[in-house]
């Protein structure tokens, strides 16, 4: 999935699905149909710019539908 982050801290962050590109077949509420359900753990590649990219360790704590000016996604926490 490529997509961009709504709310970034150290603990974690919310990352926008509404508008994601998956790289998995299909779409779904909240990355459920790329098997990102909550509980799962994933790998997350944050951008910064052209020289700087971290790679770490997640797992899905929620998934939420847009709400206002809110976008829908889902929440991760990171791990180690």
């Amino acid at each position: 999935l490529q997509s961009a982050t709504f709310d970034l801290s150290m603990g974690g962050a919310f990352i926008e699905a509404g508008h994601a590109n998956w790289t998995s077949a299909g779409a779904g509420t909240a990355g459920a149909a790329a098997g990102l359900s909550v509980g799962s753990r994933c790998t997350i590649r944050l951008t910064l710019n052209q020289l700087n990219v971290l790679n770490c360790s997640a797992e899905v704590v929620r998934q939420a539908p847009a709400r206002g000016n809110y976008p829908g996604g889902f929440a991760v926490r990171f791990i180690n």
